[in-house]
């Protein structure tokens, strides 16, 4: 059975054999489809699309989609309200509603795995189907987990251990102390955790028992186990300054660097989705309104989306008969749906 938005089963080779060309491939075909979580602008909601162009959700107005994951024909959104409070949807509809702040969300076999952390009282929970199973203490970092026949795992501040079902545990042979986590993933035996070292400011890795460092320039945003490989996303840098942030977009495979395209505007990977064959790579722009989908390594044509009026880049596109192009009004997360 398949389990969560980001569990892979493309093979390495056929994922990095098409790394060359720059014209936009289809996308989807057959029993799938794409949905991408689109932002808003004033006087446009936010709302989830599929390849097709069809709006699938429309959000009112100042609420804000924060995650988006499917498993077979269901999909399951994260919704930040205006008035704060947070809804889970399924299939369009709220099943759960909470003041507390929802950290994560996955979804293996059915079931609904979130971090909740309520500010009132101070206290983290990881919760299955919202019934409270662990509580998060100490020196846990709750921006990421991963979910694996129901057992739960969440990299540490400092101490060289991760968390796992409420237990702290030593990783032997780890060097360093952990500042900033970009991602956790523990499937088997295997453990990938991306994150940044305390004492040297240096970007590293932990993957099959070593302690890995990214090349000069690289950042990660996040990282996931596919099919027993480390994929590791991120921007490589070609250069920041007050004007702003160059480079581009970058997938690291067991150690190994692809770029996705040489543009020099910023863009970094952000998310992943897959079904089978296929994988797709999310890559924005930073101010969030420029995005580009990659489906095995290449872009795909993205579609142009019914809204309230037309945006085109750098507000050209008026003559679009009101409809605006995802790339445009840009994607915050991305999964891939059975039809």
């Amino acid at each position: 059975m398949k389990k969560l938005l980001f569990l892979f089963t493309i093979p390495l080779l056929a994922l990095i054999s098409c790394t060359n060309g720059d014209e936009p491939v289809p996308g989807p075909i057959g029993d799938t489809t794409l949905y991408m979580a689109a932002n808003g602008l004033t006087g446009i909601p936010e709302a989830i699309y599929d390849l097709d162009g069809n709006t699938v959700y429309q959000c009112e107005l100042g609420d804000h989609i924060k995650s988006l994951v499917a498993q077979g024909s269901d999909w399951y959104a994260v919704i930040l309200k205006e008035d704060g409070a947070t809804h889970v949807v399924k299939n369009g509809e709220t099943t759960y509603m909470t003041g507390a702040t929802i950290w994560c969300l996955a979804v293996e076999d059915g079931s609904i795995y979130t971090v909740q952390e309520n500010r009132v009282n101070n206290t983290t929970w990881v919760c299955k189907d919202f019934a409270r199973i662990h509580e998060v203490i100490g020196a846990v970092l709750h921006n990421s987990f991963s979910v694996d026949h129901g057992n739960v795992a969440m990299a540490v501040f400092y101490e060289p251990d991760y968390w796992y079902n409420g237990e702290f545990i030593p990783i032997e042979g780890f060097e360093g102390r952990i500042e900033n986590v970009y991602g956790i993933d523990k499937k088997g035996d295997d453990l990938l955790i991306t994150y940044q070292d305390i004492n040297t400011r240096k970007y590293m890795y932990w993957w099959k028992g070593t302690c890995g460092e990214f090349s000069i320039g690289f950042r990660p945003s996040m990282s996931q186990i596919v099919n027993g490989h480390a994929f590791i996303l991120g921007q490589k840098l070609t250069s920041e300054s007050p004007a702003g942030v160059q480079g581009y977009p970058v997938v690291v495979i067991d150690g190994v660097e692809t770029a996705l395209s040489n543009d020099n505007r910023g863009y970094s990977a952000v998310g992943l989705a897959s079904h089978d064959m296929d994988t797709y790579i999310l890559v924005n722009n930073p101010s969030g309104y420029y995005s580009t989908v990659y489906k095995n390594m290449q872009p795909i044509t993205l579609p142009d989306v019914k809204t309230p009026y037309s945006v085109g880049p750098y507000g050209s596109g008026a003559n679009q008969n009101g409809k605006s192009n995802l790339s445009t009004l840009g994607i915050n997360a991305i999964a891939v749906v059975e039809r």
